[in-house]
């Protein structure tokens, strides 16, 4: 996604709405980045996040984020996580380390690509 970062950035897509999730994933791909989808089970999520330690993980912000956002926090501290309002219109971000979540106002394709090439994390070797 950048010139500095010669690997593939990886990106978990959780419960995310489907039709939500494919276009997420669509875009995703289109822009070099290594995609996995799970299944909208927390226990699923959760042990993918911490298999395969991702960059950033994007979840749906819904009523029952709070308890799996939570998970994933504590599974995986120095991943970057994105709370995905369903229609786009907001993104939470949780950066790494961080206690409280950014609001961002525009959740659409553009701001979260701005938001994975921010502040990259270098857990994953290189």
């Amino acid at each position: 996604m950048n010139g500095r970062d010669e690997r593939a950035r990886c990106v978990l897509l959780g419960n995310l709405e489907p039709m939500l999730s494919l276009g997420m994933s669509k875009v995703l791909v289109e822009e070099g980045v290594d995609v996995v989808t799970a299944d909208g089970q927390q226990s699923s999520i959760v042990d993918h996040v911490r298999r395969l330690g991702p960059d950033a993980v994007v979840l749906g912000l819904t009523g029952g984020s709070h308890e799996l956002s939570g998970q994933v926090r504590r599974a995986a501290p120095e991943t970057k996580l994105i709370l995905l309002a369903p229609d786009e219109s907001e993104m939470r971000v949780f950066d790494e380390g961080a206690e409280w979540p950014r609001t961002v106002r525009s959740g659409g394709r553009d701001a979260l690509l701005e938001e994975l090439r921010a502040n990259p994390t270098s857990h994953r070797g290189a």
